[in-house]
């Protein structure tokens, strides 16, 4: 089998079979962390262990990526990882199963990922299309194409995610009720900003496919939130990602952490 999402004839792999091989680079990806978790030397630091552990995974992912010559393997981990560390933080920490907070959060982050994985898929052609960006940035990278699709397409944006969970990090790692109201808070504000996103890309899908329709090669959507954001899509993810911030301040009354 050739690279670019093509077969060994030259022909385009199907959709179906593409979100396979895409599954199936996950698959392997978070086995390769799992092992590491469970049989790798320990760091003494939950945080430390679980970064690895999700770095290992995206060298796995990029593997994917140049064995087929398409770096978009990588979009959905994006969505897929944060639950996955969620419930890691949440299975070795000390909060319980019946843990008011951390069912606040499960909530949110879920709704989150299968929104966001959900829309992926809806949009995903197949692998004969790659992110226009992914290409763009390995041409200007000359001889460094190789280091550019590592660390700028693959392991940068694993930091950027684990980055915006560490607030996640710390209230699933903290004893103590801690400021139950921010958490509450962090539910509200997590909850409408996935819906914003939901309505916004439904719409957007539903603008697309009346345009296809109608033969219009130039349609501008202006409708519904649209008129209202340039990107109400990317103010939801925005809004996402800074309602996870009030919960940290349950280290506030922390008794132990981890």
């Amino acid at each position: 089998m050739t690279g670019s999402g093509r077969t060994a004839t030259g022909q385009p792999i199907g959709r179906g079979r593409s979100l396979a091989l895409v599954t199936l680079a996950y698959v392997v990806a978070v086995v390769v962390a799992a092992v590491w978790l469970a049989a790798g030397p320990a760091t003494g630091r939950l945080w430390l262990d679980t970064l690895i552990a999700d770095l290992l995974a995206t060298v796995v992912v990029f593997v994917f990526s140049r064995a087929y010559r398409n770096s978009s393997f990588y979009d959905a981990y994006w969505s897929v990882i944060p639950p996955l560390l969620f419930a890691y933080w949440w299975w070795q920490g000390p909060l319980g199963p019946d843990s008011l907070r951390a069912w606040l959060m499960a909530v949110v982050i879920g709704y989150w990922a299968v929104r966001l994985t959900g829309n992926w898929v809806y949009g995903f052609p197949g692998l004969h299309h790659e992110d226009w960006r992914y290409p763009l940035l390995r041409e200007r990278a000359g001889r460094w194409e190789f280091l550019t699709d590592l660390v700028a397409i693959h392991l940068f944006p694993t930091l950027q995610v684990f980055l915006g969970m560490v607030p996640v990090y710390v209230a699933m790692t903290t004893l103590g009720p801690g400021v139950v109201w921010l958490t509450w808070l962090a539910f509200a504000v997590g909850i409408a900003a996935v819906t914003l996103e939901l309505a916004a890309d439904t719409q957007m899908h539903r603008f697309v496919a009346r345009a296809k329709a109608a033969g219009a090669s130039a349609a501008v959507m202006d409708q519904g939130l649209w008129a209202w954001s340039r990107h109400p899509n990317y103010l939801g993810e925005i809004g996402f990602w800074l309602a996870l911030a009030p919960v940290s301040y349950t280290h506030l009354r922390a008794h132990e952490t981890y």
